[in-house]
């Protein structure tokens, strides 16, 4: 897989040994698409490392030319790897279908429905920010996945809540851009 001049610039710092484990789960996440029967973009996949945390979102292919009002019939927007004892979600690769029960302009409540082997495991909720209904049409198209880590800062004064979740997301020239919580929102047994 060849990088691109983005990949080299976030890459610098990295050690090797990182390089190689970023370059080898990203090779697994591609393995375990295509057993999947899901195809990739893979120019188009986000790693985050830290601590004890490994996240791969990857975004699914043809996402751009798929109309945002779509995303109410539920639409399979990427596949992942998450290890991460901060989620619900046991260690794994995940297909991610974002289901909106209404979609209109502006900011929209999303749920998504993470699965493996084509049977849902689990689903968190998120929200999504629609800018157009339809596919605009002169967009050229582009999907840019995204990980949010969130680091909880040890300090007994800092305002912060006890629990922030991880977070994953796309940004889409569709007319859509979604972010999804990994969060304890529900886990189906």
């Amino acid at each position: 897989m060849k990088m691109n001049k983005t990949d080299q610039t976030l890459n610098r710092g990295i050690s090797e040994s990182a390089r190689l484990c970023q370059k080898e789960i990203v090779e697994q996440l591609v393995e375990a698409a295509l057993k999947e029967g899901i195809s990739i973009d893979t120019n188009s996949i986000a790693v985050a490392f830290s601590c004890n945390v490994i996240m791969v979102n990857a975004a699914v292919d043809g996402l751009a030319k798929i109309d945002p009002i779509s995303y109410e019939d539920g639409i399979l927007t990427n596949f992942v790897y998450i290890d991460s004892p901060r989620t619900s979600l046991a260690t794994g690769f995940y297909a991610v279908t974002i289901v909106a029960d209404f979609v209109r302009i502006g900011r929209i409540e999303i749920r998504s429905e993470f699965s493996q082997r084509g049977e849902l495991v689990a689903a968190t909720s998120g929200f999504g920010i629609v800018t157009s209904l339809r596919v605009p049409p002169n967009a050229p198209p582009s999907v840019v996945p995204g990980i949010g880590l969130m680091e909880i800062v040890d300090k007994p004064t800092a305002p912060v809540p006890p629990f922030l979740p991880d977070f994953i997301y796309i940004t889409c020239s569709n007319g859509i851009n979604v972010c999804e919580s990994l969060g304890q929102d529900s886990q189906n047994d």
